[in-house]
């Protein structure tokens, strides 16, 4: 799809592993980081999982506008499950991550698992 940048980065933070994703199929169905970023979420967890668990997830996304001079395009969406609802929680930031997602190919990062120690993640063009 245009506009995307290609691929979603799935970051298991125990046995730092990388899986990559297509974001096409995704895209023909969701707009966008948040509408992405809750489907991933929807299938990337079992009912009932403690929110504050390592098998909880985080999930960074972007949109396809991003980078560009859309308003209010340079934003990336925070999704998890909420330890207060139990329902997907999200959050907006802005921050230079977008435009940097961009030149990575990269559109979506979902982190699982816990670090065994503090996790440190560089993202670099090739």
């Amino acid at each position: 799809m245009f506009g995307w940048s290609g691929q979603i980065l799935h970051i298991d933070l125990t046995k730092k592993k990388v899986v990559k994703e297509q974001t096409a199929p995704h895209a023909k169905e969701f707009i966008g980081g948040r509408g992405i970023n809750i489907e991933l979420l929807y299938k990337g967890i079992k009912p009932g999982i403690d929110p504050l668990s390592p098998e909880n997830i985080l999930i960074l996304g972007t949109g396809p506008l991003t980078g560009t001079a859309a308003p209010s395009s340079s934003r990336t969406e925070v999704t998890s499950k909420s330890p207060l609802t139990g329902f997907w929680v999200r959050q907006t930031l802005e921050a230079s991550l977008e435009l940097n997602s961009n030149s990575l190919g990269t559109t979506v990062w979902s982190f699982t698992e816990e670090a065994v120690s503090q996790p440190t993640c560089t993202l670099r063009t090739m």
